[in-house]
């Protein structure tokens, strides 16, 4: 019984006894790989620069925020500033209540002795 193997274009062989299908199996197969590694490059350059550009973002962002990031020490820094002058007022006012409060009794004490007199 001969070989049936070769005749049989549902085995292992595409090409059957053709060794040019076999060939031409390979190379659209080559050419396929091929496309396929075009498409991988563009996407890879696409992709490097889609990360340049973002980067760049990234930096610009940064940049901007440290720029505000300055401009809101400096006026943390004026405002400490404000609030101790205002804590040192705040002392003379308490100092000057207290002066008033005394003022205030010791008119009193003169209203009391001069209408008990």
């Amino acid at each position: 019984m001969p070989d049936e193997s070769y005749d049989n274009p549902s085995n292992d062989n595409p090409g059957g006894n053709n060794p040019g299908g076999i060939i031409a199996t390979l190379e659209a197969s080559l050419a396929t790989i091929n496309n396929i590694g075009v498409r991988l490059l563009k996407q890879e350059k696409m992709f490097e620069e889609y990360c340049d550009k973002m980067q760049k973002a990234v930096l610009e962002e940064k940049e901007e925020m440290l720029a505000e990031l300055k401009v809101l020490r400096g006026e943390l820094k004026k405002m400490n500033v404000e609030i101790a002058e205002m804590k040192s007022k705040l002392a003379c006012v308490d100092v000057m209540q207290a002066q008033l409060n005394e003022l205030r009794a010791r008119v009193d004490s003169f209203q009391y002795e001069a209408s008990s007199t």
